[in-house]
């Protein structure tokens, strides 16, 4: 009778480690326990089990049958050269006439480069393949091996420093990055904008509402409908009156307060100026409290 608990003795524990060879079910059988508690003991004192060499035996002493064993293994072979599409000479002249236009075209080439017999050992001296010779002398390079992150790791393949291609370049040094620049800023930056389906966030939203309930003069332009360029950077206000200049810049507690974001802060509140603009900076904790967001948009638009 198993049992559903067993205390596991020093005996046992030195018994399962030398029969490393034998299946799980076969020790409990033995000891006289629940499989359960075998495999728990090999996790506890990290004994591996030596499973091919358990399945060896086992398929030895005839107590398992191989999956492939008798004519199964025949069968198959036999079955998948009877669906060989290849059986057919339509489909083999077919390939045929494709191998020999792809030939033609240039889009496949051959190993040996069309050389036969002699010619081909004189080309190639000691007959290796243009390949082989090619890989050997590092003119050719095997790109399967590049292609896993882990394997450049390995190789110490991975440029870096000023071996790294866009190494120094920036938009003010390097004319295709500038090009680009220019680019979203004469209009890229809207049209990703608009392909992203861009909408007020929840923060926007909030001041949007206010501003149309109590008819304020301020429209929302933070979709990107408005841009001020400055030295560095474009910037997009939220809400802006023409007439007189004014902007209303919503911030975020979080991305506000980083210490990158205040430097380019600094930048948009010079361009504001520099363009003409009176800006009031709204925080975002500010909008838990509208009557007082209302008051100081009155007071703002008042000097």
């Amino acid at each position: 009778m198993v049992k559903a608990y067993v205390k596991w003795t020093k005996e046992m524990v030195d018994f399962v480690r030398v029969h490393s060879n034998f299946s799980d079910r076969e020790i409990a059988e033995i000891i006289k326990v629940n499989i359960y508690s075998v495999q728990n003991a090999r996790r506890r004192h990290k004994i591996r089990k030596k499973l091919g060499a358990a399945l060896k035996r086992l398929y030895q002493e005839n107590k398992i049958i191989p999956p492939n064993k008798g004519k199964k293994l025949d069968y198959l072979r036999k079955r998948n050269l009877e669906n060989n599409p290849m059986n057919d000479p339509l489909v083999r002249e077919k390939a045929r006439q494709t191998k020999i236009r792809n030939l033609k075209e240039g889009k496949t080439k051959l190993w040996n480069k069309g050389l036969k017999g002699e010619e081909y050992l004189k080309h190639y001296k000691d007959g290796a393949t243009w390949l082989i010779i090619a890989q050997r002398d590092k003119e050719v390079k095997r790109k399967h091996t590049e292609k896993h992150l882990r394997t450049k790791i390995e190789n110490n393949s991975i440029p870096k420093g000023k071996n790294h291609p866009w190494y120094g370049k920036n938009i003010y040094n390097y004319e295709p990055c500038r090009i680009a620049s220019e680019r979203m800023k004469a209009g890229g930056a809207l049209k990703a904008r608009k392909a992203n389906n861009f909408r007020p966030n929840k923060v926007e939203s909030i001041l949007i509402n206010l501003i149309i309930k109590n008819n304020l003069q301020f429209n929302y332009v933070g979709d990107g409908k408005f841009w001020l360029k400055g030295e560095k950077h474009s910037f997009n206000p939220d809400f802006l009156s023409e007439n007189p200049k004014y902007i209303i810049e919503v911030f975020g507690n979080y991305w506000h307060n980083l210490s990158h974001i205040k430097i380019r802060d600094k930048e948009r509140l010079k361009t504001y100026e520099k363009h003409g603009y009176k800006t009031l900076i709204i925080w975002e904790k500010e909008l838990k409290n509208l009557d007082n967001v209302k008051e100081k948009i009155n007071n703002f638009a008042e000097t």
